[in-house]
């Protein structure tokens, strides 16, 4: 009977240790799963980040040309009426002559 229970035994202690090696193979495998996801999560959150950092910075830049003040000198021309615009060169040299 003695023999019987040492065999019992030996069979549970060979059972949990296969067991046990079990768990911590499969402990490792689900690490190392989830390391990769957290990696491909951060991953996806860098690209994420650079796809709307570029996105805003497009956006600023098409705000910026649309609201872009025009030179003074094309401010000046755009008030004048197009009569004056229009007269030839020689009429408004003589007319800046005048105004000095």
């Amino acid at each position: 009977m003695q023999d019987t229970e040492q065999m019992t035994d030996q069979l549970v202690t060979d059972l949990d240790r296969i067991v046990q090696s079990g768990r911590d193979g499969a402990d490792h495998i689900l690490s190392v799963l989830a390391d990769s996801a957290r990696s491909t999560n951060r991953n996806q959150r860098v690209a994420a980040g650079v796809v709307l950092a570029s996105l805003a910075l497009g956006v600023g830049l098409l705000l910026y040309s649309q609201h872009r003040r025009k030179p003074l000198t094309a401010r000046l021309q755009d008030s004048m009426p197009g009569a004056i615009r229009d007269l030839p060169d020689e009429l408004r040299t003589l007319a800046r002559k005048v105004t000095r």
